[in-house]
């Protein structure tokens, strides 16, 4: 509706918006309104998916049938199971496929560089800390330029890393990176997002600290993630130092593999007591165990895809705990693209071990044991992802039965939801029909229900669609930001009577600064008279 990226929006994920103002334009462009946005997002969200997930198993084929697993598996997992086009679904989805582009590539070819570069630009865009991983590339091109003629078989020494691939790959960041400029820089001065900036990382919600801090944090989320934990993890550790001393560890795969697996067993299992919550992503994290376990036994080692998936699946962990607090169950949803990788590198492994001769009777049984292990794990990982699929449905009823009342009206018609959404949602979107009688002008609702803004299709009157809960902090954060920015003080102020604001505060403040007040059983509604 015209507001400007940075200066009129204060939140860490606003960016990703930019990516979503095509689907947006062509919907009400198509229906002329926003009634059933919602559901259709929801649609176009399993299509985007699905494509994703379908050219991730296109690139991976070659590498057998636990392409398949991947691909499959992938396209099970959604984050938080919120099955909508967001920062985090997006994020992972441009930034798995960029990394299996570059890891299966023929760097001879120059429009599949391209094409990554610009996937990976939007996965920035859906989280800006991630692009540290586009710095650390170019540091790594510089020293693969330094030691192009020395004999070394270093990961860095890889075509991956070649300039010629860099500056291909940097085409598609750049190509992105200027529409989005071109976009922002018509609507906000350079000086003017520089101004505001820190008012956007000022956030209570994700409070800004030292990057010291920061890294302690994300290391800390994993080991006391759940009881236990910490001592499966203390395991794999110990027994990974083991096996890179091993001197004959090539020797011993079976066993190692036997041990991570069983590591990756028991966490999913841990884990498992999440399914049907929110934090249901807890159990994309046990796999990485088995990936780094079979990449380090393997011969043949996949290098490129090891770089530019697996380890970037790990920074993108990494980058998006940086701003959020969600904190384990945010650097699990992460860790999911690490998982297509693992498979690739489980599938190597297991055709390296069937090729090898083994001396002693023993070694073949516990080869074998090591591939029913290896297979108990993916029918668990499996098994987890299709229960949680089928029995959660993010903040709604336990039991997918009652969810039996389908919207009829507005931004969210034809969702199926509980008798206690329906009411409220129904109740609220026929009170706020009140404003259709009203010039239209900026409008604030003081609730965590987003979806009012779409229902009353109003200029936004507010830092962000998303209050960040119905505290005392979100009305101080409102108030600087009317401070800063006063042309975006809202006309309309909306109150749904179940929230929980103190609304005689909030009311006394209002009435400070010429708002009245019309009141119904359902909400509070004020407005400034001029």
């Amino acid at each position: 509706m015209g507001d400007s990226p940075i200066k009129d929006e204060w939140h860490l994920s606003q960016l990703s918006g930019f990516l979503l103002m095509p689907f947006v334009w062509l919907f009400t462009t198509i229906t002329g309104s926003t009634e059933g946005i919602i559901l259709t997002g929801r649609a176009v969200y399993i299509i985007f998916h699905a494509v994703v997930s379908i050219l991730i198993y296109v690139r991976l084929r070659k590498h057998g049938y636990l392409s398949v697993v991947a691909s499959v598996l992938y396209f099970i997992f959604t984050p938080f199971n919120i099955m909508a086009l967001s920062s985090n679904t997006m994020g992972l989805d441009f930034l798995a496929l960029a990394g299996v582009i570059m890891g299966s590539v023929s760097y001879k070819k120059k429009l599949p560089l391209v094409i990554g570069g610009l996937l990976f630009a939007a996965s920035v865009l859906c989280c800006p800390y991630l692009a540290f991983v586009y710095v650390i590339y170019g540091i790594c091109t510089i020293i693969n330029w330094i030691i192009r003629k020395k004999e070394t078989d270093i990961l860095i020494k890889s075509d991956l890393f070649a300039p010629k691939t860099f500056l291909f790959f940097s085409l598609g960041v750049i190509a992105l990176a200027v529409v989005f400029l071109i976009f922002v820089l018509t609507r906000v001065s350079v000086s003017e997002i520089f101004e505001y900036i820190p008012y956007l990382l000022g956030d209570p919600e994700h409070p800004q600290t030292s990057l010291i801090h920061k890294i302690s944090v994300y290391f800390t989320a994993i080991f006391e993630s759940v009881n236990y934990f910490k001592f499966i993890l203390a395991g794999y550790i110990l027994m990974l130092v083991i096996m890179l001393l091993d001197k004959k560890r090539m020797l011993h795969r079976s066993v190692y593999l036997i041990i991570s697996t069983a590591f990756a067993v028991i966490s999913l299992i841990l884990f498992s007591q999440f399914l049907t919550t929110k934090t249901y992503n807890s159990i994309m994290f046990p796999m990485i165990f088995v990936g780094l376990t079979s990449y380090i036994l393997c011969k043949d080692k996949n290098k490129n895809l090891f770089a530019s998936l697996f380890l970037t699946g790990i920074f993108y962990s990494v980058a998006i705990s940086f701003s959020s607090n969600q904190q384990f169950y945010v650097i699990s949803m992460a860790v999911s693209a690490t998982n297509i990788a693992s498979y690739i590198f489980l599938s190597q492994l297991i055709r390296e071990i069937k090729a090898s001769e083994e001396i002693f009777e023993y070694a073949k049984y516990i080869k074998k044991a090591s591939f029913v292990f290896a297979a108990m794990l993916i029918v668990l990982q499996g098994g987890l992802q299709i229960a949680s699929k089928a029995n959660h449905v993010f903040w709604e009823s336990p039991k997918i039965s009652n969810l039996s009342y389908q919207i009829s009206n507005g931004p969210a018609k034809g969702i199926y939801t509980n008798i206690n959404n329906y009411n409220t949602y129904e109740t609220i979107y026929k009170d706020i029909q009140y404003y259709n009688y009203k010039p239209k002008d900026k409008i604030l609702f003081l609730t965590s229900r987003t979806w009012c803004y779409l229902a009353a299709e109003f200029p936004y009157g507010t830092l962000s669609a998303w209050i960040t809960g119905e505290k005392p902090q979100s009305i101080e954060r409102l108030k600087q930001y009317y401070s800063v920015n006063p042309e975006n003080k809202p006309k309309y102020i909306y109150i749904p009577k179940n929230s929980e604001w103190n609304f005689t505060d909030i009311y006394t403040q209002a009435e400070e600064n010429g708002y009245t007040l019309e009141e119904n059983d359902i909400s509070y509604k004020l407005e400034k008279i001029n």
